[in-house]
């Protein structure tokens, strides 16, 4: 099981931010937490014109998406983050 952190999300949308999930890949951690949080879904799913996610996962401290993005692996001592699009100026 992955070590999941759950960051930057409203409190009503996330009852732990911290939880361990058996995936064996991030997309089927973020599946996983689409499931267990309805309220996230819509931000788990949605993407950018170009198909890149708006959310970031990073697996021990690297973004998935400069790994293997969806498909990275998973293992049991994993630690991954997840955050919410941020914007700013």
């Amino acid at each position: 099981m992955a070590r999941v952190r759950v960051l930057g999300f409203s409190p009503h949308s996330v009852d732990r931010r911290e939880q361990d999930i058996s995936a064996v890949t991030v997309g089927e951690l973020l599946a996983d937490l689409g499931r267990r949080y309805p309220a996230l879904r819509p931000v788990l799913e949605h993407q950018r014109e170009d198909g890149r996610p708006y959310i970031k996962v990073m697996v021990n401290g690297r973004l998935a998406e400069q790994l293997q993005g969806w498909d990275t692996p998973l293992g049991p001592d994993d630690t991954v983050g997840v955050f919410p699009p941020v914007a700013g100026g």
